[in-house]
């Protein structure tokens, strides 16, 4: 059994409802002023429905006579303004005690969609707009919404079913641009930066409520016109187009974010957090790379040439030495491989390995100790190569091979497709292996490669452990154990074609933490004494406590007393500055 019920609403309904014959159900529908009755009489399977669309004297007197008369059982019920109601005594739970279910099939009550789309209701776009613009002024003026954000969502999803979206969009569009157009006139002289700031958070807060409430306005009809902005970017549009596209703002935002940065390289005080901010606006305006990116660069390449002609000048190198010195490396590292491939065809020395060296000089490189390792003959090969040809020009110096800063670039084929592995040196001395066999015991790789054994743990662990397994260990798990037996994983797969298999962190020893804190402090001594000089030549004069207080400031790493006091008593040594005579305590600056 079907029924089909339309209702006067608003809103589509599509639901089903099925029920036993045996059970009693009334429905009352009440629509407008007419009131729509449905009757359900039960004896066994035997159902009779009467609908009417009538006043409250209907026939239903007449129905319930004649049902009587064979001992149904009828219940009736209509909404408001029923006579009968006023009269009979009221349905309670006992009146369906007695009643005793049958044994009939179930039917299905359903009730479908209209077939045509209702009528708006008379000045409901206008009603519903002035609420929907009530709420973003109240959203703009910081207020609180007196419409819940699910009714207000409901009114623009109601306008866009009605094809009023492209109407919505504009006026939410001149709504937004009103209230931007206005802020302008906020900034202060003393504060503007601070000013601009906080109308910038303010406005993305509000940009990000606003489009809660026209959500579906957003990802329906702005969605599918590739020519219209979204809610979010329409937003950010305005405020470039009416604040920091403003001549006059843009040229105040800009000089006060460099003004900000020279202060801190001065060794002032400054708000940081307030620089990231508005660098950060300006990245989300789009206008970061064309107005403030070659200012800046400019500005800090002005900055570091005047400090570069002042450390010249004042025999004050200790910061640009190892600048300096990178920039010789690489450009001598570049000559010399140059050399080395024209030495490598002049002596018609076959190879088909590509080899890059870098030639680092241990006085201002960090101390690395020197792992030795077993390298394949080919590889062993090309390193004397480079040591004899590198010995012939530069006689008397000693080349010490650092095997653990060393990394190489494997080609590898699996079933599934070919890969380029960006790997260290040990983790290739263990995939090279693999060449020659298809799997091998951790003691085996360990007297081929020569690497130690705490270091080829885990380096077996980030081939055999990892999120890039190219290797498979024997029994699983995550720590490499004595005994353990690795295969060549065929079935490795990966989406990308360059992978780079990071090593694994190794777990230091308390006398391992101790030697690597002291091996740190020396390669970040230069960077103490160039902040101390700093500081001194721009105080001219400083107790020992305030400098320290400037220096645990300026250095964003962490330091003990007495390593300062060290660094302090070596500049004084190297008479960059003094004690004052009458106050031990005091320390000038010799300029």
């Amino acid at each position: 059994m079907q029924c089909v019920v339309e209702s006067h609403l608003l809103f589509h309904l599509s639901c089903s409802f099925s029920f036993d014959l045996s059970c009693f159900f009334l429905f009352c529908f009440g629509i407008y002023s007419s009131v729509y009755y449905i009757f359900l009489a039960f004896v066994g399977p035997n159902v009779k429905m009467a609908e009417e669309y009538a006043s409250p004297s209907s026939t239903a007197s007449q129905e319930e006579e004649q049902l009587k008369n064979r001992n149904l059982i009828i219940y009736s019920m209509a909404e408001e303004y029923h006579t009968d109601a006023l009269t009979k005594p009221p349905m309670t739970l006992s009146s369906f005690v007695n009643i005793k279910p049958s044994t009939g099939s179930v039917k299905k009550l359903v009730i479908r969609n209209f077939k045509d789309k209702p009528l708006m209701l008379e000045n409901y776009t206008e009603e519903t707009w002035q609420k929907l613009k009530e709420a973003v002024q109240a959203i703009q003026n910081n207020i609180s919404v007196k419409y819940s954000l699910e009714e207000l969502y409901q009114s623009v999803e109601n306008l866009c079913s009605y094809d009023l979206s492209a109407n919505l969009y504009k006026q939410l569009k001149q709504l937004c641009e009103n209230h931007i157009k206005v802020q302008i006139h906020q900034f202060r002289d003393d504060s503007f930066l601070k000013e601009m700031d906080r109308c910038w958070q303010n406005y993305g807060r509000q940009m990000i409520m606003i489009r809660n409430i026209f959500l579906f306005l957003d990802r329906t009809y702005v969605f599918q016109i590739s020519m219209l902005s979204s809610i979010w970017d329409m937003g950010l549009e305005l405020f470039k187009s009416y604040i920091i596209c403003d001549q006059k703002v843009q040229n105040r935002t800009i000089h006060g974010i460099l003004l900000l940065i020279e202060k801190e390289r001065n060794g002032e005080m400054v708000d940081r957090s307030l620089i990231q901010r508005l660098l950060t606006m300006l990245s989300d305006l789009q206008i970061y790379q064309e107005s403030f990116e070659n200012k800046f660069l400019e500005e800090t390449s002005r900055f570091y040439a005047s400090e570069g002609r002042k450390l010249v000048q004042k025999r004050e190198v200790l910061e640009i030495k190892i600048v300096i010195n990178l920039f010789m490396v690489h450009r001598l590292s570049k000559d010399i491989m140059i050399q080395l491939k024209q030495y490598m065809q002049n002596q018609d020395i076959p190879g088909n390995i590509d080899l890059t060296v870098n030639i680092l000089t241990t006085s201002f490189w960090p101390a690395y100790v020197p792992k030795e390792i077993q390298l394949p003959p080919e590889m062993e090969r090309l390193k004397e190569n480079f040591k004899n040809f590198y010995l012939s020009k530069h006689s008397g110096r000693k080349l010490q091979w650092q095997s653990t800063l060393g990394h190489c670039v494997l080609r590898a084929e699996f079933k599934k497709g070919k890969k380029e592995l960006q790997v260290s040196l040990f983790q290739t001395l263990v995939l090279l292996m693999f060449n020659e066999g298809d799997q091998f015991s951790l003691e085996e790789i360990k007297m081929t490669t020569g690497v130690e054994d705490r270091e080829l743990r885990r380096t077996l662990q980030s081939l055999a452990c990892g999120r890039a397994r190219v290797l498979i260990k024997n029994p699983k798990g995550k720590d490499v154990e004595s005994g353990d037996r690795f295969f060549c994983n065929e079935e490795f797969r990966h989406k990308l074609f360059k992978i780079k298999i990071n090593q694994i962190q190794m777990k230091e020893t308390v006398e391992e933490q101790t030697v690597t804190t002291e091996r740190v402090f020396q390669d970040r001594q230069y960077q103490i004494d160039a902040a101390i000089v700093r500081i001194m030549k721009i105080r001219k004069t400083l107790s020992h406590n305030v400098l320290l207080a400037e220096l645990y400031n300026q250095l964003k790493f962490t330091l003990k007393p007495s390593d300062l006091k060290k660094r302090i008593e070596s500049l004084i040594d190297r008479d960059y500055m003094e004690r004052d005579k009458a106050n031990p305590n005091q320390y000038k600056y010799i300029a």
